[in-house]
């Protein structure tokens, strides 16, 4: 006899494992398809992300390039206008280096010499120039008569200055050498021509203040040699009342004794017509 009966599944029994199974195969795909799915969609996020991101870094090297011109063209501005400048200074500075190489002991190492001769002509040469830059900062500053008196003083340095700079390579009893004129020049003229940049950036600054004042039309050189004396007057009238333009200004001359002035038949100046319409006039 046996202990133990095997148990024989009956035909509902083996039904429902089989359902059972398919369910299990059936989720399992599912989720293996939601899985697939999940995935492709966080792909499709990263590659959005990886898109967007690189759209940014784009942008932002484009942005960056663009600061750099925009950089690069001011300095290109600015380096146009102080390279002559400069180049002013550098032949100054050199002129007095030349001297105080040759005036400093031999004995001393060559080195020390050229040092010794650059911190000198440097220091002589900056001196009018840093005058001349309280009256640059005093200008822009709205300070007219600080700037004035401060320019004033620089030119009577750099006078100065340049006299040295001349007596240096002039020949006897200062006849005039061209290294001599050269080098006193570069020395006498650098106040002034930093001057020049000062006035332009002045006029900048009151270009974008709208402080700049009209001076009324400007006339082609035929029309003046053609019209030299209605032109004059047309200029006159524009400067008193500002019209820019020079074809709104020659029609608006005053009427002279005989008639109507050419251009404007039949146009009475202001002023005229309201006396002539006075009764018993």
């Amino acid at each position: 006899m046996k202990l133990i009966a095997r148990h024989r599944p009956t035909a509902d029994e083996i039904a429902a494992a089989a359902r059972a199974e398919d369910e299990r195969r059936r989720l399992l795909a599912q989720f293996a398809r939601d899985q697939a799915e999940a995935d492709r969609a966080e792909q499709r996020r990263a590659a959005r992300e990886q898109a967007r991101a690189e759209k940014r870094r784009r942008k932002a090297k484009a942005k960056a390039r663009a600061r750099r011109r925009a950089a690069l063209r001011r300095w290109a501005g600015s380096a146009r206008t102080i390279a002559p400048l400069l180049l002013v200074n550098t032949a100054a500075v050199g002129g007095q280096t030349g001297y105080a190489f040759t005036r400093t002991p031999e004995s001393w190492p060559v080195a020390a010499r050229l040092v010794v001769a650059l911190v000198y002509a440097a220091t002589v040469e900056s001196i009018s120039l840093y005058v001349n830059w309280h009256a640059h900062d005093a200008l822009i500053q709205g300070a007219t008569g600080t700037a004035a008196e401060m320019r004033r003083r620089s030119y009577v340095i750099a006078a100065v200055v340049a006299a040295l700079n001349y007596s240096h390579f002039d020949g006897e009893d200062w006849r005039p050498t061209p290294f001599a004129v050269g080098s006193g020049m570069a020395s006498l003229l650098s106040p002034w021509l930093w001057g020049l940049h000062t006035r332009r950036q002045q006029h900048l600054q009151l270009l974008r203040k709208d402080l700049v004042d009209e001076t009324g039309a400007v006339f082609d050189r035929k029309r003046r040699r053609a019209f030299p004396i209605r032109t004059w007057r047309a200029e006159r009238w524009s400067i008193e009342h500002p019209r820019p333009r020079p074809a709104g200004c020659l029609g608006r001359l005053p009427l002279r004794a005989g008639g109507p002035s050419s251009g404007s038949a039949g146009r009475l100046a202001p002023g005229r017509l309201g006396r002539s319409a006075r009764p018993g006039r």
